[in-house]
């Protein structure tokens, strides 16, 4: 293509591009073009209103799902002391019946030598 044709076309395009925008500009101002207007002004206010709205209710409910695992993580740690507090109380227990009864047999291997009995088990 020559300089020349380039040229045309660049120039029919700006145009067309200025016959486009006359006729927009013109329908805009008429009353079915203000009405148009309006209508997408409406439609766009409602959607950013349902956009709103949907993003708080999406941030509530993770709000609430994150206070319910808190709730859940706070239980299980809870039960788990729990549970190790009661363990360790009847490991403590146990030890100390053992060394009572470790006790136990030290006096009375102490009276039998003492009497001079023989110690058996």
């Amino acid at each position: 293509m020559n300089n020349k044709s380039k040229n045309n076309k660049s120039a029919l395009l700006i145009l067309a591009g200025a016959a486009v925008g006359a006729a927009a500009t013109y329908y805009l101002n008429t009353p079915a073009g203000k009405k148009a207007t309006q209508n997408v002004i409406n439609k766009s206010q409602k959607l950013g209103n349902n956009i709103a709205n949907r993003a708080q209710e999406v941030a509530e409910e993770a709000k609430i799902r994150a206070n319910d695992a808190i709730v859940k993580a706070t239980n299980t740690i809870g039960n788990a002391k729990e549970n190790i507090v009661n363990q360790s109380a009847k490991i403590a227990e146990t030890a100390e019946n053992k060394i009572s009864s470790f006790t136990e047999g030290i006096n009375k291997a102490k009276n039998s030598i003492k009497n001079g009995e023989t110690v058996t088990s």
